[in-house]
């Protein structure tokens, strides 16, 4: 699914002038609201002067908004920035002066990172409108800016900031995989009879009875594979747990075990 960066609060039911204030996330007269509802504004990125930008792409919009140099631009061909199954950890971590590091996992969408702000303190009363502006952080001047396209005027704008937020990828170290259940209807298999290794039974040594064993020894192949998912890292480190709870096995995820016994 498309991540989503901030959401749009619109009239369910706007009349003419609302309807043309929403489309630009605002509102003149809030208290001639009803209902509202949300539309996601997902994280995009598009090619501008040759150079991947992050950005925003509106619900319903045919394009991705990038700024560049005090300027906002809309490109037709872009890229989202999807979280394919909800495979990663995706979380929005806060930037500013007082913390200025760029964090291990920060999601790219070129030179710069995926970044967003929330709106003023005397916006947060507003029932419609944006709850964030979306953008990028530039780590290349000072401890860097956080560049956002302000949407809620009649004309977007680009404005600069030295706080907010940093989309951030927490990578895993190990999974565990647990609560399994397994089928005990097999599929039907054709079984063949397959000699492994033969033996004689020898006495030799008297004329009664008497006990005589033997070893048979035969090599063997064993194999196993829990499969992968999609978003998963292969060969990281992975427990197995029965359901009451006992460790059964330790692997690399995602990377078939072969061994050969002799």
């Amino acid at each position: 699914s498309a991540v989503v960066a901030t959401v749009e609060i619109v009239a369910a039911e706007p009349d003419n002038d609302a309807a043309a204030g929403g489309a630009t996330g605002t509102v003149t007269d809030e208290g001639l609201v009803d209902a509202v509802k949300e539309r996601p504004v997902h994280v995009c990125r598009a090619r501008h002067g040759g150079i991947w930008m992050p950005g925003q792409l509106r619900m319903g919009a045919k394009a991705c908004q990038v700024s560049l140099l005090g300027k906002v631009f809309s490109n037709t061909h872009y890229e989202v920035l999807e979280n394919v199954e909800n495979g990663a950890r995706l979380s929005w971590v806060q930037w500013g002066r007082y913390n200025p590091v760029l964090q291990r996992g920060s999601v790219a969408g070129g030179d710069s990172y995926v970044a967003r702000r929330k709106l003023d303190q005397e916006d947060e009363g507003k029932v419609l409108g944006f709850r964030h502006l979306v953008g990028r952080f530039d780590p290349k001047e000072g401890i860097g800016r956080i560049i956002v396209i302000d949407d809620t005027k009649e004309e977007s704008e680009e404005k600069e900031f030295h706080e907010g937020e940093i989309l951030i990828e927490t990578e895993p170290i190990n999974y565990e995989l647990n609560g399994l259940k397994f089928l005990n209807k097999r599929r039907k298999d054709v079984r063949t009879l397959k000699e492994l290794g033969s033996a004689t039974l020898r006495n030799d040594q008297s004329d009664g009875p008497v006990k005589v064993d033997t070893v048979v020894a035969y090599d063997a192949v064993v194999s196993m594979y829990w499969g992968q998912g999609k978003a998963m890292l292969k060969g990281l480190a992975t427990n197995i747990r029965m359901p009451n709870g006992p460790n059964i096995e330790e692997i690399r995820w995602g990377i078939p075990y072969t061994e050969e016994r002799k």
